[in-house]
């Protein structure tokens, strides 16, 4: 009986000294909900809603993405999972994007961490970087730029934005900055979590 005791308090130890990550507030940060065609992407235009996210901004779409679409010979995998989301979509407007509101508690510092997908594409319609505008609360709080790829691969560049909630509900928003016309505006692995004290 002691020895199983023993053990417990052991095990109590390492758990609490583990640095367990705190829970991500965000549903479907990586886009894997719903499923998409292999090979293929799915559209949802401004106004509708898909597994935790809303599409805002302009009139236009984004293209739930496989991660093994392939477009005029670039391969354009996932940052992690099996999809991703292009905020360009098929109207390749600038300001359309998606957002979702968690409950945060007011005082209390967050970390939001996502990443950009960028082709670079000098000569082609996909541009040569890839910019995401963030806003909390429906005011911009950072732009992620990514310069990263070459031309037969998107590539991922992560960034992070830490901030102190203001309010019991925060709405973060992502939205496609690029020129219009430019086709490609890759996120993924979206997160956000309470900070370690």
């Amino acid at each position: 009986m002691q020895m199983r005791i023993r053990f417990a308090a052991i095990a109590i130890a390492v758990a609490a000294g583990s640095g367990v990550q705190a829970q991500n507030l965000i549903v479907n940060g990586s886009f894997e909900k719903p499923a998409v065609p292999v090979g293929d992407f799915t559209t949802y235009a401004t106004g509708s809603t898909f597994t935790g996210w809303k599409v805002v901004g302009a009139r236009g779409n984004v293209g739930v993405t496989s991660n093994q679409f392939v477009a005029r010979g670039f391969n354009m995998p996932a940052q992690s999972g099996s999809q991703w989301i292009d905020l360009s979509g098929t109207a390749d407007l600038t300001n359309v994007g998606v957002q979702q509101t968690v409950a945060t508690t007011p005082g209390v510092k967050y970390i939001l961490n996502f990443s950009v997908g960028n082709v670079f594409d000098d000569s082609g319609p996909f541009g040569t970087s890839s910019r995401v505008d963030v806003f909390l609360n429906g005011m911009l709080a950072t732009s992620a730029i990514s310069f990263l790829g070459d031309n037969a691969n998107m590539a991922w560049e992560s960034f992070s934005f830490e901030f102190v909630a203001a309010s019991a509900k925060t709405t973060v928003t992502f939205m496609d900055a690029d020129p219009q016309g430019d086709q490609i505006c890759g996120l993924d692995s979206v997160s956000l979590r309470a900070a370690a004290d």
